[in-house]
């Protein structure tokens, strides 16, 4: 009895699944099946977009499979995340496009094909939100954010931010700087502030706007879902 509740999966989380490939979809049913997990397929990333705005389905995560090809994959998950507020498992074999996609919203970047046990991980993190959200528990975060500004460690494989594409997406370097910098700085965050915290040749006025402009999407979205909850500030 003690190992059924140990291997006991919730029933009441609802997940949309992207990607084009069939046959890996029906995989993907097959292990939120087994977490007993409900679920949606949907072959595109637009089309994700179009049910999720119509808003008849509740869905409580999303699994994002690096195949899609009607949408920039980046893009897609930004959206998803920030606009949205949905949680997005980020599936891929390719670990820098992985790295990339938590950068810009995933919470979880499997590997792909990924085990039960990685959808396993997903259904006890929505157990855990849930469980913040009722008893409106204060969650603080140990980590050092100076430690990260202020390495003297060089940025590896980094291209400066003039000679990239207009549409490319930051480093993971640069992106944990720039949260590293307005972790420092909240609550009184500024364009100004950050760049000088972060200390990136190349790095535009611009550039630092558009990821305060995310970030703030995600506060407020999760202001209005979850009010009261103090984990993201």
């Amino acid at each position: 009895m003690a190992d059924e509740q140990e291997n006991a999966f919730p029933v009441s989380f609802r997940g949309l699944i992207v990607t084009p490939d069939t046959g890996f979809g029906l995989y993907l049913e097959d292990l939120l099946t087994q977490c007993k997990l409900t679920f949606k397929t949907t072959g595109s990333g637009a089309e994700a977009i179009e049910l999720l705005q119509k808003k008849e389905d509740k869905f409580d995560f999303v699994i994002c499979d690096d195949q899609i090809a009607d949408t920039h994959l980046i893009r897609l998950v930004e959206r998803l995340k920030y606009n949205m507020g949905q949680e997005v498992a980020f599936l891929s074999s390719d670990a820098k496009l992985r790295n990339t996609a938590r950068c810009h919203g995933a919470h979880w970047y499997f590997n792909r094909p990924p085990k039960v046990e990685d959808i396993k991980k997903i259904s006890e993190y929505l157990n855990w939100w849930l469980e913040v959200v009722i008893n409106h528990i204060e969650i603080k975060e140990d980590r050092e954010y100076e430690d990260i500004l202020f390495t003297k460690k060089p940025l590896e494989n980094f291209c400066p931010f003039e000679l990239m594409p207009k549409d490319d997406v930051w480093p993971v370097e640069v992106f944990e700087k720039f949260v590293a910098a307005v972790k420092l700085l909240a609550p009184k965050v500024h364009a100004g502030g950050v760049m000088k915290l972060m200390n990136v040749e190349g790095l535009a006025p611009v550039d630092v706007e558009n990821q305060l402009m995310r970030y703030r999407i995600q506060r407020t979205t999760r202001d209005r879902i979850f009010p009261g909850v103090t984990y993201w500030k």
